[in-house]
């Protein structure tokens, strides 16, 4: 940039290309340790393994190339290696030679399961101003060799749906790995802990049956599992029932009440799935304040899976119907009345001639009688409340 007249907010040819050519070297930095520098003048410490291998066990060795850049000699034989996670903390693995470049250091053998960053460490540099490499280290948890975490995921959809649990009957939901990167020799699941896969060298398994699932894995000749778990939920398309019910008493296909009467619905969904009634309510149980006639159905869904769709309970309002008898028998037997409904304490009932109805106890309800046959009473003293005709019309 120049004070220039015609220079002054904008920088000219010669200095772009001079930046642009410091931009190349710092992109491109020598692979020799002692000539990595950046423009910034910080120090680095790189860290490269020897082996692309990122998953190790309890008790066995790492080997690693390091060097320093942008300050010769910070890394000395003061300086500590050491395994940093974010829960467990430090553990030291010992120190670096002066003059070299290379170090084998062993992992302990009773250190817990989990991802851990290789770092160096400074003596008299806090906090640590080394470079990284993530590694996995299987130990111990409780006493328990533990391995790497599982993760679930739809295996069938088009794009990846981790943590599904749940789907319908007839589907898969893929098991395998959390961190795909992680190679052990072999692998086989357990379900609801019993063996369920025989040893294969793949970790991923298609499950299409509801359990628990665990990953089963050996590596450095060590048995480990993996930490967590995955119960997984097929539902069956089971087609919900509707009760409905008054008085104690259940209906399933329809129901004669009279207007104004109270009507439970109760939805039979299967477990962990909820109810969509047609008018949109989601309660597994409601009440209907009987007006007219209508028809209820409801289906049952979770995240995961739609079942078919009930089927319909009619609610009738009955209010100034006439029933009448078709043939002799108990008063609460329905197929003694027209529509094999039992009368309602809002309708006219009629005991046509020829027939004999017997009210075996006080719990008939009608608005009025019309007794054109013969109503018997096994209670000697019946409480009569409304009309009574014998023989009307």
């Amino acid at each position: 940039m120049s004070y220039y007249q015609y220079c002054r907010n904008r920088f000219t040819s010669g200095q772009f290309y001079r930046m642009s050519g410091g931009l190349t070297l710092r992109n491109n930095v020598s692979t020799n340790f002692s000539q990595r520098y950046y423009l910034d003048g910080l120090r680095r410490i790189l860290i490269s393994p020897t082996t692309s291998n990122r998953l190790l066990c309890g008790g066995s060795t790492i080997s690693f190339d390091y060097g320093i850049y942008g300050e010769p000699g910070f890394v000395n034989a003061t300086s500590s290696v050491r395994l940093y996670n974010s829960v467990g903390g430090y553990y030291d693995l010992g120190t670096l030679t002066t003059g070299q470049n290379f170090k084998t250091v062993t992992i302990p053998t009773n250190i817990p399961a989990g991802y851990y960053d290789l770092r160096i460490y400074n003596s008299y540099t806090s906090p640590d101003v080394s470079s990284s490499i993530a590694i996995y280290i299987n130990g111990t948890t409780n006493g328990i060799p533990t391995g790497s975490p599982i993760a679930s995921q739809y295996s069938n959809a088009t794009s990846t749906n981790y943590n599904a649990t749940s789907t319908c009957a007839g589907n898969n939901i893929g098991l395998g790995l959390y961190d795909n990167t992680l190679a052990y020799d072999t692998y086989w699941w357990t379900k609801d802990g019993a063996n369920y896969t025989a040893s294969s060298t793949s970790s991923f398994l298609n499950a299409t049956i509801t359990g628990t699932y665990r990953l089963n894995m050996i590596k450095c000749g060590n048995v480990y599992r993996s930490p967590n778990s995955i119960y997984l939920s097929f539902y069956d398309k089971i087609t919900p029932s509707i009760t409905a019910s008054i008085g104690g008493i259940s209906y399933t296909t329809k129901l004669a009440v009279c207007d104004g009467s109270i009507v439970g619905l109760s939805s039979g969904c299967q477990g962990d799935m909820n109810p969509t009634w047609q008018d949109g309510n989601t309660s597994l149980f409601r009440y209907y304040n009987a007006s007219s006639t209508r028809d209820f159905v409801v289906s049952c869904s979770n995240y995961f899976c739609n079942s078919a769709q009930s089927p319909t309970v009619r609610i009738t309002t009955a209010n100034n119907v006439s029933v009448q008898s078709v043939k002799s028998g108990n008063w609460q037997d329905p197929t003694v009345w027209t529509n094999s409904v039992i009368p309602l304490n809002c309708q006219t009932v009629t005991i046509q001639a020829g027939h004999t109805v017997t009210v075996p106890i006080n719990d008939a309800k009608a608005k009025n009688v019309i007794i054109r046959g013969n109503l018997n009473f096994q209670n000697v003293s019946p409480t009569v409340k409304g009309k009574v005709g014998l023989g009307g019309s």
